[in-house]
């Protein structure tokens, strides 16, 4: 993008209304514990290879870990004889022994 004179102008080749992806890849390696930690990234279809601050993607992955939901569903272990799974034609069935395992059928 190209700014200047009040207006901006844009390259023919580059969208802003199209969505674009952002790839962000391992954190960059430091020997400075001063230094702000940081993630390598570049924009899906972009070669281009930059650093991005690593503290809001931290933030993220934090919220969405502590805000996903750990059951899913709520069991009375004690009145569970077995566990059915299928798929199409394949079955896996696991009965619950008396003491306390379950086993395949």
């Amino acid at each position: 993008m190209v700014t200047g004179g009040g207006g901006t102008a844009c390259s023919e080749d580059f969208l802003f209304d199209a969505p674009q992806t952002l790839l962000i890849g391992n954190k960059v390696p430091t020997s400075d514990a001063i230094e702000a930690p940081t993630y390598f990234a570049r924009i899906e279809d972009n070669p281009t290879v930059f650093t991005i601050a690593a503290e809001p993607f931290d933030k993220l992955r934090e919220a969405e870990e502590a805000l996903r939901e750990r059951s899913f569903m709520s069991i009375d272990p004690t009145a569970l004889t077995s566990i059915e799974l299928s798929e199409g034609d394949l079955q896996i069935r696991l009965n619950h022994h008396s003491l306390g395992y379950f086993y395949g059928a």
